[in-house]
């Protein structure tokens, strides 16, 4: 779908407001809008409040209508990272996959390296992820752990 088959769809689903931008995600547009009364008079007393972008996931055709408590790069974000845009992002981390050319000797080296902890913790570490096929862990907060994903990510976990 392009932009102007989106706006036509979306169109149909918020009447009595006009859209005023689309933003292109790649993988998913949102679409912004204002209502038809403050588009016309641009009075702030004429706006309507939580009118938050909605969002359209290409593959899917799913259609979100979001708040405007966040951006419309957060909900896409849930998105991706939960299928969900109202999902949240957490500060745990589960690893369930281990690469396909696994040597344990590098694999606890990466734990240390991505981690920043010690030989014998990260050792610790990858011995529980074979026993018990997972481990999760807990780091300081959701932006820390997705920094920690994608590393270990390019690592093939």
């Amino acid at each position: 779908m392009n932009e102007a088959e989106v706006k036509a769809l979306i169109r149909s689903r918020i009447k009595g407001c006009t859209i005023t931008e689309v933003e292109d995600f790649d993988h998913a547009f949102a679409i912004y809008f204002v209502n038809d009364e403050y588009y016309k008079s641009k009075k702030l007393e004429d706006m309507k409040i939580g009118t938050g972008p909605i969002i359209y996931i290409k593959n899917t055709g799913e259609i979100f209508e979001t708040g405007s408590g966040q951006t419309a790069q957060y909900y896409i974000q849930a998105y991706r990272e939960c299928g969900d845009v109202y999902g949240r992002l957490s500060n745990s981390l589960e690893i369930s996959d281990i690469p396909e050319n696994y040597d344990e000797k590098k694999a606890i080296i990466d734990f240390k390296i991505v981690l920043g902890i010690g030989l014998s913790e990260a050792k610790v570490l990858i011995e529980k992820l074979l026993k018990d096929k997972k481990i999760e862990i807990t780091l300081e907060n959701e932006w820390e752990t997705e920094e920690v994903k994608n590393k270990f990510l390019n690592f093939g976990y």
